[in-house]
């Protein structure tokens, strides 16, 4: 029982990770102009902040580092963050967000 449970627990991951790189794929790099790479940045900022454990610490990539795909009116943003974790090391962190 345990073990098929964690087996549809495996294939439900499976299936959304699937669904985000095939949407990746799909997607198409962009170059906005600077005032949308702004707004971008600002949002991608705010929302990886809100799920950090120490967010005053955090220290981000440049806007011109972002990777930023379009797809369909969705904005796919990749970047980095440095941030102290639990322990309190500094340790940086690939975020990818839509």
């Amino acid at each position: 029982m345990i073990i098929l449970l964690v087996l549809l627990i495996v294939s439900i991951v499976l299936i959304v990770l699937l669904k985000g790189f095939i949407n990746f794929i799909k997607a198409k790099t962009i170059i906005p102009d600077s005032a949308t790479i702004h707004n971008i940045y600002q949002i991608f900022c705010n929302q990886v902040k809100a799920g950090l454990k120490a967010p005053a610490t955090a220290v981000f990539c440049n806007e011109n580092e972002l990777l930023i795909k379009e797809n369909n009116g969705k904005y796919y943003v990749s970047g980095w963050v440095d941030s102290q974790n639990s322990f309190g090391a500094m340790i940086r962190t690939q975020i990818s967000k839509y």
